[in-house]
């Protein structure tokens, strides 16, 4: 026996003291992560067991881990099962040891090994990987070898190797997901190490994990293992399935019951339980009565622990060695991370040291919209609702979970004054109070929309920044305010009523029968509760909060019958965040992306994502260009004859140069516009013309789904489609259906919008031009992601239309042009330009053809 104080650190002996109290002093299994001098110093209980047994869940443990089980009976001898696993571990570098209840004696089993030394990748050998006659071209018939998928391939290795942070900006076509993913794959099988692999998009998150990284494995005869890891949301709650199953009438409103009763039988036979497996798309409200949450989530204490949904992921994700997340799951890790100062072990995903960020033009927005924050009247009401509702007019039809608890409370056997005093707290405060509230809801939020109605000469769409001039003022004090701080000190004391019944409870359940019990309603309640305390506090913070690292704004939409109202705030700079918490705490990050340059320099994105505020030494920069060739493959279009944009004619010429651009191009276009008002208003004059006379099918952005409208787009290739600033990126269409990008407007952003004009006051109080160092680099990046939807492989050709002329005749216009890939660019009158696009077209159509027709004629005898 040995001395548990020489082989775990007190935090650790702690801990594991702790679970095993917790867990009445049955087994407990732990994975301990140990230090350079093989030292316990984190311990991870993954099971608890009874007297004899526990589970021994050791595939996730790692090399230079140790797996650690308690014998309550004190005797520390290794039973034959102990001995057997023992050595299964001891062949992966995974150590096993035996402890007493009081972890004051260790049995080592098995030593810990520590951990290896990492192993650096060959990037000579790595490059071979992609040369013709490597495994991939041996596996991928159509591959072709480009040398900038090499050099970025090389450029992702070095920064495995030498801890680097890499921003590379990697031109459409390079090959991004394979230059990555093969360093990723090799780092991560030589050195067991896991790697992070976020997206902004599904599409590329599904391309990655059922295309690419299959194609690669199989290349590569690797055993890697990959695995698409969604938040916890996107899964069932089998508590909250069995809980609704039991009391369906009193959890379930009637316009509800249809699809819930579909969810329940779709539960028992789902794959996954995931939302992806559901085979239609039930609404929010309805989901978030069934799918898992943190907050209500019981973990080990929970009957459905072992087949849990969220728990099988994650145990999927635990021994993997690519984890393929969203940028909005990293974020919720890290935050997490950030909270607890724990960076390599688990939190919401497994413990990683490196990342490679891929669209990565959308960090600031993603952790913007992330560590942002929304109270809206809607989302307050339901919030209330699932505490209680009226499910029809009768007052006594009533559903929700204080009204569930109220029911299992009077079910109970012999109802005594406690039991009885509960129930009474409920029906006398806590349903009253409730009601009361939806009513002062209504009038706390029906008094912001007026008052920004007022406020903003009767427009029924705003957006408002909250700072000293809006709180000054004395209507908005005296007559508005007073509304919402009534809604605040009710919801305070709503709260404080439910947590008081909550305590309440605890006398009764000390005091019931085996088998009864109101654990579900009592995490349910709680959570609730602690979910109003949030709403409190953001609302305080945008009405009240004066720290200026953060932008607070109120929007208002719809009548006044029917007002929206969105209470908003988020970050004002992400840059700090990063620079503090990701590239100072992970060895390596990679960041690429088509559009991270303007003019082929770093300096916004550097300024806006935090690569300034880090070690200058570590961050490495590659810009390479697109093997297309654009020369031949594109033309650029600006006519210089029609009006500016803000020029009341502007609406006439932009609708007539759209239809001499189509009528070339034969449909097959992305119109892009930069408003939703300005695309209805040109689609309802010119979508009938261009069905009516052109036989040219007009879809527009949110008549469908994303997803249909571009399945239908492919299908019928001379259709044209009108979308805003979402169908700017993120959209693949190769091949004759898309021949013709027409951008509208130059993509600036709204400058009212309260982000945007918060980020550009902060750059002039501190000295410098926002136009030029936000308003146009911003703009460009979107820009070059519209520009890029045009040409998606070699034999694609098309124009791309700019009907804004800024483009040519502002200064800053040449920075949008000198962004983009060289090819020919026609700047003059519409005939002219109209004139190269009609011989641009008849060519490589004419080229086509004859292409066609020779892989189609027979062979000459």
């Amino acid at each position: 026996m040995k001395s548990a104080k020489k082989m775990f650190s007190p935090a650790a002996l702690e801990a594991m003291r702790a679970e095993i109290d917790g867990a009445d002093g049955n087994e407990v299994f732990f994975i301990g992560a140990t230090d350079e001098e093989r030292v316990v110093t984190k311990v991870m209980p993954l099971a608890r067991g009874n007297e004899e047994s526990v589970p021994a869940i050791t595939q996730l443990a790692r090399q230079g881990d140790v797996v650690i089980h308690n014998h309550p009976t004190g005797a520390l001898t290794p039973s034959s099962a102990d001995v057997g696993i023992a050595s299964s571990l001891g062949h992966t570098g995974v150590g096993f040891y035996i402890i007493n209840n009081d972890v004051t004696e260790v049995y080592e089993v098995v030593a810990a090994f520590g951990h290896e030394k990492l192993e650096i990748v060959d990037v000579d050998r790595l490059s071979q990987i992609l040369m013709p006659g490597g495994p991939v071209a041996r596996k991928l018939k159509k591959y072709e070898r480009r040398d900038q998928q090499i050099q970025m391939m090389q450029a992702v290795a070095r920064a495995f190797n030498e801890n680097e942070i890499a921003a590379i900006e990697a031109g459409t076509g390079t090959g991004k997901s394979f230059a990555y993913l093969i360093p990723s794959i090799q780092w991560a099988m030589k050195n067991k190490e896991r790697v992070v692999i976020s997206t902004n998009t599904i599409n590329l998150q599904e391309q990655l994990i059922k295309k690419d990284i299959p194609a690669l494995l199989s290349s590569l005869e690797s055993k890697c293992k990959a695995v698409l890891v969604k938040g916890r949301g996107n899964y069932a709650c089998k508590r909250k399935l069995a809980m609704l199953e039991q009391e369906f009438d009193l959890l379930t409103a009637p316009d509800e019951r249809e699809i819930l009763h579909s969810i329940l039988e779709w539960s028992k036979q789902t794959r996954d339980g995931s939302l992806a497996d559901l085979n239609f798309v039930p609404r929010p409200e309805i989901w978030e009565k069934v799918n898992a949450e943190s907050d209500t989530c019981l973990r080990a204490r929970c009957a459905q622990f072992t087949d849990c949904f969220v728990n099988k992921a994650r145990r999927g994700a635990a021994s993997a060695d690519l984890l393929i997340v969203n940028h909005h799951l990293l974020f919720a890790d890290l935050s997490v991370r950030t909270a607890a100062q724990n960076y390599h072990e688990m939190a919401i995903l497994p413990g990683y040291r490196r990342i490679v960020l891929d669209e990565a033009h959308n960090i600031e927005d993603s952790a913007t919209s992330y560590f942002g924050a929304r109270v809206t009247r809607i989302g307050l009401l339901r919030l209330l609702g699932r505490i209680h509702h009226r499910l029809t007019k009768k007052k006594e039809e009533e559903g929700g979970l204080i009204t569930l608890l109220r029911a299992k409370l009077m079910r109970l056997p012999g109802v005594n004054e406690h039991v009885q005093e509960i129930i009474l707290d409920i029906q006398n405060e806590i349903i009253p109070r409730k009601t009361e509230l939806e009513q002062i809801v209504a009038s706390a939020f029906d008094a912001i929309y007026e008052f920004v109605f007022l406020h903003s000469a009767g427009e029924t769409e705003n957006k408002i920044r909250i700072g000293q001039e809006f709180r000054s003022d004395g209507r908005w004090r005296e007559d508005y305010l007073p509304h919402v701080g009534k809604l605040l000190s009710d919801l305070r004391a709503f709260v404080s009523r439910l947590t008081l019944i909550l305590k309440k409870l605890d006398s009764v359940e000390d005091n019931l029968e085996e088998g009864i019990s109101f654990i579900d309603e009592r995490v349910e309640l709680c959570a609730m509760g602690n979910r109003l305390d949030v709403v409190v506090a953001n609302i305080e913070d945008v009405l009240h909060g004066e720290s200026s690292d953060r932008v607070r704004w109120i929007e208002t939409s719809g009548r006044k019958r029917f007002p929206v109202v969105r209470l908003l705030s988020a970050p004002l700079n992400v840059g700090p965040f990063l620079a503090e918490q990701v590239y100072s705490k992970f060895p390596t990050v990679v960041l690429t992306s088509a559009t991270l340059t303007v003019v082929d320099s770093f300096d916004f994105l550097a300024r806006r994502i935090g690569l300034d505020q880090t070690d200058h030494d570590r961050v490495k920069y590659l810009v390479l260009p697109s093997p297309f060739n654009f020369a031949e493959q594109a033309i650029i279009g600006i006519p210089t004859d029609i009006p500016g944009v803000k020029d009341p004619k502007y609406h006439r010429a932009l609708v007539q140069s759209i239809q001499r651009c189509l009528t070339i191009s034969e449909g097959r276009a992305f119109l892009l516009f930069t408003s939703f008002r300005m695309l209805d208003s040109v689609y309802s004059e010119l979508a009938p013309q261009l069905e009516e006379r052109m036989r040219i099918h007009a879809l527009r952005q949110g008549d469908d789904n994303r997803t249909t409208l571009l399945e239908k787009f492919r299908r019928d290739i001379t259709s044209v489609l009108f979308g805003t600033l979402s169908f700017w990126e993120g959209v693949d269409v190769e091949g004759e259906a898309l021949e013709c990008i027409v951008l509208v407007k130059l993509p600036f952003k709204v400058p009212d919008e309260p982000i945007t004009q918060a980020r550009v006051e902060d750059i002039e109080r501190r000295g410098g031009n926002a136009f030029t160092e936000y308003s146009v680099p911003l703009a460009v990046i979107k820009f070059k992601q519209g520009f890029g939807r045009l040409i998606r492989n070699s034999a694609d050709h098309g124009a791309v239309l700019i009907l804004d002329k800024r483009v040519v005749e502002k200064i800053y216009g040449q920075t949008f042009l000198n962004s983009l890939p060289q090819c020919p660019v026609v700047r003059g009158a519409s005939d002219e330009v109209f004139g190269e696009f009609q011989r641009f077209f008849s060519g490589f159509r004419q080229s086509r053809r004859k292409l066609s027709a020779r892989k189609t004629s027979p062979p000459a005898k």
